[in-house]
């Protein structure tokens, strides 16, 4: 997971979720941010099967940036993203996420 930040604090993360043998079924592939380092539930955005790629995420118009800008604010502009890739084995579903990568954004105040 690469992640770059530009001056109008749109994310874009490039991505890669392959399995790890040909008997696991990739069902859904998802980004998640968070201005907690635990980037697990926070804003997520579905983007269904496709294993790799680039998705933006604009957090201008996020509403949970917003209104946590004063949590992110207090954390030095940290935000933290990570994908989670749910595959199925044997019709049970598991998800794997990626490493949390720690983004600083820019100061909107």
């Amino acid at each position: 997971l690469d992640v770059a930040v530009s001056a109008d604090n749109k994310l874009t993360l490039t991505y890669d979720a392959k399995t790890s043998n040909e008997t696991l079924k990739l069902t859904d592939v998802s980004v998640i941010w968070n201005y907690a380092p635990d980037a697990n539930h926070a804003t997520l955005s579905s983007l269904g099967t496709k294993s790799n790629g680039t998705h933006i995420i604009d957090l201008m118009s996020d509403t949970e940036f917003i209104e946590n800008h004063y949590k992110i604010v207090s954390n030095k502009n940290r935000v933290y993203v990570r994908v989670a890739a749910t595959v199925t084995a044997e019709s049970k579903p598991y998800v794997n996420y990626s490493r949390v990568v720690e983004v600083t954004v820019n100061d909107i105040r």
